[in-house]
């Protein structure tokens, strides 16, 4: 074959492709148009295939009180989509050699309660060690307002009995990934947020993505909204220090593209490691592996997580086989991120075929 018929097929592959994904940024665009009306989205949205961004859109305001309308580039708070970059942090101390999966957290933090003694780093990444979890705002015995340090964060529990053996079963629990983001900073001797920053989002370029503060001047920072009875209303803002290495990250969507795309490329740790997360230790509907739900639906694996705070609600979604990548963020809480997520990933598996 000459090279004059060889440039012709790739012209012709390559616009076979180009209408494949202006088919898919049709249907999106169609499909959250419809749920803009009718469901009051607020957010921001974003499909992408094998590095290439089909779709993305902003809806609704960042700002109500004064109609400033989301963009693309309006930061949200994720909420525990914050839990992959705590895990993503424990792994590059690992590949540094600073730290051992197998090993108990007493290794590293000796002063704990006897009881979490052998509990292990990979125990903590799986929500698999027993310690109960911080659930209720009663918890935070000291208000929603009080700057907690993560010693206090873990006091919160440590005297209570574990839920269960550890190891023995599978039980969500922020209270893991306290100890996670505490043991970053022991080892480190940088702050949770200065360790995210320094290796995660600084070398990714990931500049507006950070740890959240309320006294930092945050641009295009969006507003957390929450609706009582049909009409919106401010909704509450705990300091950032209660969600911590848990949750208390913001993001945009393009940010999260450039995550994404990090990952394939082994920016930060390397495909043996990133193996390691994205195994599924929890048995039964959607595993979980560290930081990460792990999902395989007719046929397609799926990595993912939602995340939910007050005022906000968020969902990543990546299927790695296909390279294809959903993200949706919204300021308004209890919105259903997850059906959105799904619906456009449906969307752009439909188009591309």
């Amino acid at each position: 074959m000459n090279r004059l018929a060889v440039l012709r097929l790739l012209c012709l592959f390559y616009f076979a492709f180009a209408t494949r994904a202006d088919e898919c940024a049709t249907r999106a665009a169609a499909y959250m148009d419809s749920v803009s009306k009718a469901q009051n989205f607020s957010g921001a949205i974003l499909v992408a295939h094998q590095g290439r961004v089909l779709f993305k859109n902003a809806y609704g305001f960042a700002n109500a009180e004064w109609s400033v309308p989301n963009t693309p580039q309006t930061k949200f708070e994720i909420g525990s989509l914050t839990k992959q970059f705590t895990a993503t942090a424990i792994l590059h101390l690992v590949e540094a050699g600073k730290l051992r999966l197998d090993a108990p957290i007493s290794t590293y933090i000796p002063d704990l309660p006897h009881v979490w003694s052998r509990i292990s780093i990979h125990q903590l990444l799986t929500h698999t060690s027993g310690i109960p979890n911080t659930e209720k705002l009663s918890d935070y015995t000291q208000g929603l307002h009080h700057v907690y340090t993560p010693s206090e964060l873990i006091a919160l529990v440590q005297n209570r009995p574990l839920d269960y053996a550890p190891g023995t079963k599978w039980k969500y629990s922020n209270t893991d990934y306290y100890l996670l983001g505490y043991l970053i900073e022991r080892i480190s001797t940088e702050s949770y947020a200065d360790y995210l920053q320094h290796h995660l989002f600084g070398p990714l370029a990931m500049t507006d993505t950070g740890y959240n503060s309320y006294t930092m001047v945050l641009p295009r920072r969006a507003t957390g909204y929450a609706r009582e009875v049909g009409q919106l209303q401010n909704a509450e803002r705990p300091d950032p220090s209660i969600p911590y290495s848990a949750g208390a990250v913001f993001s945009t969507v393009e940010d999260l593209f450039k995550w994404d795309e990090a990952l394939y490329a082994e920016k930060i740790i390397k495909r043996a490691t990133q193996d390691k997360m994205f195994t599924s230790y929890k048995e039964g509907g959607e595993g979980y592996g560290y930081g990460w739900f792990i999902s395989s639906k007719e046929g397609r694996k799926k990595q993912l997580h939602e995340g939910s705070t007050f005022g906000f609600g968020s969902f990543i979604a990546r299927y790695p086989n296909d390279h294809i990548l959903v993200v949706v963020l919204s300021n308004q809480e209890a919105t259903d991120v997850k059906t959105i997520a799904d619906t456009l990933a449906r969307l752009a598996f439909e188009g591309l075929q």
